[in-house]
């Protein structure tokens, strides 16, 4: 039967040996093995590379943090537990996968077959894993976080003017040519591009669609990021893609937003093309909204919020959390409380947290959510744990897992004390 196997583990630092999070591995194929070497990397960019001894049951090797310090690691067996049992079945993720087996070097079989994987180590969600099994098999993988579902239900947004960082004038391939239905295009000779948007009004961009160019696959957009702005000088990262891609000339592609704030102005950058050439170009761009008002996130009136430290010689405080080009909030704390008094008892069903302006070490990365009657009983909404925010500005939306809710005329945000073992910072800010 699959196992979950559980590790104490300790990292050497000043030459002793100190207690680390527990490791979980399991990793199964259909086939029964154990494993003999592995190594992962977490999205945050820590890794670590074990070697088991024989049956799993302790393994010795080295980690090394995202700043690029390195350390010994080494962990002893606590537990075996069935993997697709109580609460390891929500936490093991299983994929279809599909092999090919080229034996003679000639077109091979494709395998089909199935792959369950747990890999915690405490550190962040892992995104890529190589290993090695006492058979001999080598393989490693890369993990992608599933895009968001392509929106549904929505409307085109209302676009006044357009300006691109640069275009094709010569030949009329310009930016305008973005907000039209025909077959013009814009083109900039560069291999990075900006485009920006004007809106008549404030609204709140769910989804939008980018549509391919008529020719040159190796100019069609590859990485890039949504953002929007109140003012025009801070942007607001809402929706970032790597390794896009258009097969077909003009392909139109649909991507999901998880925004609920409306903004007056809308940027997208391109971060990178598909080819070796300073050329990059579009067909159309859409930016879309909801067509179901009641479907975006409505604002909760709040008429207070206090904190349990705050930067007030420089002007970082928290009423600044309430203000969406009012600065930022900072405490020189590891953990810190959010207070937030509502105008009338309201049920809060998700929540955004904006990255502030410098150092990511000041960046939470666990915190609860917390609702309260008269600010004294407080009930969980929703706890996170190894939370990043990948960019400066970066709007990331959360939705508490479904549950039954009592409205409440306040809540708190406390980040746990695993944020002080995160970072050597002093200070956490918004």
């Amino acid at each position: 039967m699959p196992v979950v196997v559980v590790y104490d583990t300790e990292v050497r630092a000043g030459g002793q040996w100190h207690k680390a999070p527990r490791l979980m591995v399991h990793l199964d194929r259909g086939e029964s093995s154990d494993l003999t070497e592995l190594a992962w990397c977490s999205d945050g960019g820590a890794e670590a590379v074990v070697a088991f001894d024989d049956g799993m049951a302790a393994f010795r090797g080295h980690r090394r943090s995202a700043e690029g310090s390195s350390e010994d690691y080494r962990g002893v067996e606590c537990e075996r537990r069935p993997a697709l049992e109580g609460a390891w079945e929500d936490r093991v993720r299983v994929f279809v996968t599909e092999e090919d087996r080229d034996a003679d070097g000639g077109d091979g079989d494709t395998v089909e077959g199935r792959l369950s994987l747990l890999l915690d180590d405490g550190r962040g969600a892992v995104e890529r894993v190589t290993w090695r099994d006492r058979r001999g098999t080598f393989a490693s993988l890369t993990l992608r976080r599933p895009a968001p579902p392509a929106a549904r239900g929505t409307v085109p947004v209302t676009v006044t003017k357009v300006v691109a960082g640069a275009e094709n004038r010569r030949a009329g391939e310009v930016a305008a040519n973005l907000l039209g239905a025909g077959r013009g295009k814009w083109l900039a000779f560069e291999a990075t591009a900006t485009l920006d948007f004007a809106l008549p009004e404030p609204t709140v961009v769910t989804a939008y669609r980018l549509t391919a160019a008529n020719d040159y696959r190796d100019r069609d957009p590859r990485d890039w990021r949504l953002r929007g702005s109140v003012d025009g000088h801070t942007w607001i990262t809402l929706d970032s893609r790597l390794d896009q891609a258009f097969p077909q000339r003009h392909q139109v592609r649909e991507y999901a937003v998880a925004n609920s704030t409306p903004y007056p102005l809308y940027r997208l950058d391109i971060g990178r093309n598909w080819g070796r050439q300073a050329e990059t170009q579009l067909n159309r761009v859409e930016l879309l909204t909801t067509d179901d008002a009641e479907l975006i996130g409505t604002p909760v009136t709040v008429t207070r919020v206090e904190a349990s430290g705050e930067h007030r010689l420089a002007g970082e405080v928290a009423a600044n959390l309430l203000d969406a080009g009012g600065g930022k909030w900072l405490t020189f704390s590891s953990t810190a409380t959010l207070d937030f008094l509502l105008a009338k008892p309201d049920v809060v069903t998700a929540y955004t947290l904006t990255s502030a302006d410098d150092h990511c070490s000041r960046d939470p990365k666990d915190w609860v959510l917390r609702g309260s009657q008269d600010g004294r009983t407080w009930v969980t909404v929703d706890r996170r744990s190894g939370e990043m925010f990948t960019e400066r500005f970066l709007a990331r939306e959360f939705t508490p897992p479904p549950r039954r809710r009592t409205p409440g005329t306040g809540w708190t945000s406390p980040p746990t004390r695993r944020a002080r073992a995160r970072s050597s910072s002093r200070a956490c800010g918004w």
